[in-house]
């Protein structure tokens, strides 16, 4: 079975521009940008989707994102941002592992997330609406309940090291 590509890269075994490393987690730029500083963060170990990430984990992953987001817009001095992150082959992943797109959006450009919007009845919708109330119900309380951890300890944020760049070509996409 071939490895992973985004394990690849994580194992330094296929090229990338790595623009941020810890001991769980690398940021890349994308190969096949939609825009300039398009950075794709993923988990260094294999995990499919956010569910295979614990609390701490998924905490860390979202504060990473948060942080790139900010070097992004300063880098690119973008308008916008769009975070693009997808849960199976039929919201559009196209490898079995987590990647969180940070993509900077200018006006006008040629960047489009869109969708056709859907006739749903007012019946369906208030179903839907309850149903997801119902659903959601104890997920404050679950948050309250959890035990309070740091998002990154002093000894992780020692361990970061600066961006490199791991040998620059070829550049032909090897992830899908």
């Amino acid at each position: 079975m071939e490895e992973c590509p985004f394990c690849g890269i994580a194992n330094k075994k296929i090229p990338s521009l790595v623009v941020y490393e810890d001991d769980n987690f690398m940021a890349i730029l994308d190969i096949r940008p939609a825009n300039k500083g398009h950075t794709i963060l993923f988990p260094k170990k294999h995990k499919t989707s956010i569910f295979d990430l614990n609390n701490s984990e998924t905490n860390k992953i979202f504060y990473i994102a948060k942080q790139l987001i900010k070097n992004v817009k300063a880098t690119t001095n973008c308008d916008g941002v769009n975070l693009v992150y997808s849960i199976g082959e039929a919201a559009g992943q196209r490898v079995p592992h987590m990647i969180i797109h940070i993509i900077p959006r200018n006006k006008g450009d040629k960047v489009a997330i869109t969708w056709e919007p859907q006739k749903i009845s007012e019946e369906e919708f208030k179903k839907i609406a309850e149903e997801l109330l119902k659903a959601n119900k104890n997920i404050s309380e679950k948050v309250i309940e959890e035990k309070k951890e740091k998002i990154i300890t002093e000894e992780e944020l020692k361990k970061i090291k600066p961006a490199e760049i791991i040998e620059i070509e070829p550049r032909e996409p090897k992830y899908w």
